[in-house]
């Protein structure tokens, strides 16, 4: 079987059952079309997602701008300059959603997570444990002053908080993954000055810092 991104929403191919299918209807069209600007996007899509290990779920990563301003941009190509609405947010708008969802392989479910402030903060990781029974969130604030490690139930898309992280001064570079054996967390945080490897247990509580020195982590 394989899957891929396409007009929004994800499509799914079994070799043994004919052309690719729209798994997916979370999609919604851009307002207006200007060549290939990086404004002409659905005004909703599945923008990256990730396949379970076991292969019973994938989580999408979905991008709703429908809330996002409408700003008129001017066409020049055309036989005469013509304003196209495309959507355009500001600084301070933070109008854009940005949420999870489980698709169930088996029977076509989608299932939403419950992310709170899903306008306010970015997903940057979101990665399935080992035997696929749970899913990473690594989400930090518009300001990148808070971070928050979560882990959510691919069951019944539950979610629980493990950390949260605020500072008014951070650097934070938000990279994580799951322990190879799917026992705990493994995170790249700034708490002690530099970029420093730390554990985190499913249990939640404190990071235990696992590398120190004079240097920095600069990724995985």
């Amino acid at each position: 079987r394989g899957r891929y991104l396409q007009d929004g929403d994800l499509w799914l191919w079994r070799e043994s059952a004919g052309p690719p299918v729209r798994a997916t209807s979370l999609a919604s069209p851009s307002p207006g079309i200007l060549g290939d600007s990086d404004f002409t996007r659905p005004e909703a899509e599945v923008s990256s997602y990730a396949w379970a290990p076991d292969g019973r779920y994938i989580a999408l990563h979905v991008d709703d701008r429908r809330n996002v301003r409408t700003v008129i941009f001017p066409e020049f190509l055309g036989e005469e300059t013509a304003g196209v609405p495309l959507r355009r947010d500001y600084t301070g708008d933070n109008q854009a959603t940005r949420s999870i969802v489980l698709y169930s392989v088996h029977d076509g479910r989608i299932a939403p997570v419950a992310l709170p402030a899903p306008q306010e903060r970015v997903v940057n990781v979101f990665a399935w444990s080992p035997d696929g029974a749970w899913l990473l969130l690594d989400q930090s604030s518009m300001d990148a002053r808070d971070r928050w490690i979560s882990i959510v139930t691919a069951r019944d898309a539950s979610i629980r908080e493990l950390w949260h992280d605020v500072r008014e001064r951070n650097s934070q570079l938000p990279a994580s993954t799951w322990q190879s054996d799917g026992k705990g967390i493994v995170l790249v945080s700034d708490k002690d000055g530099r970029h420093h490897l730390y554990s985190l247990a499913l249990e939640g509580g404190q990071p235990r810092q696992l590398t120190t020195g004079n240097w920095s982590v600069v990724g995985e």
